[in-house]
């Protein structure tokens, strides 16, 4: 039976592409590579936190409700097993 899988020829290149980088940083030392990647993290994520942004959003209240709901559906399926966990 053939191999049926086909390979996106972006994808290769961005594999080889990878793959080669990985090789070059195999000559960096840790340290150096470490200070490399704590250098990309600081340029795209503050290291400081900003009171001023608000901590109930939306996004926060509808997970934190769905998550809740979801909890006690479990819960309550869970009271009338015979054998409780």
């Amino acid at each position: 039976a053939a191999d049926q899988t086909k390979v996106d020829p972006e994808v290769a290149v961005e594999k080889a592409e990878f793959e080669k980088e990985v090789a070059e940083l195999g000559d960096i030392p840790e340290a150096e590579y470490l200070d490399e990647i704590y250098d990309i993290i600081d340029a795209v994520v503050s290291r400081t936190d900003d009171p001023t942004l608000p901590a109930l959003t939306l996004r926060t209240w509808i997970l934190g409700v769905f998550f809740g709901f979801l909890y006690a559906l479990v819960n309550t399926l869970f009271t009338f097993r015979t054998n409780q966990i």
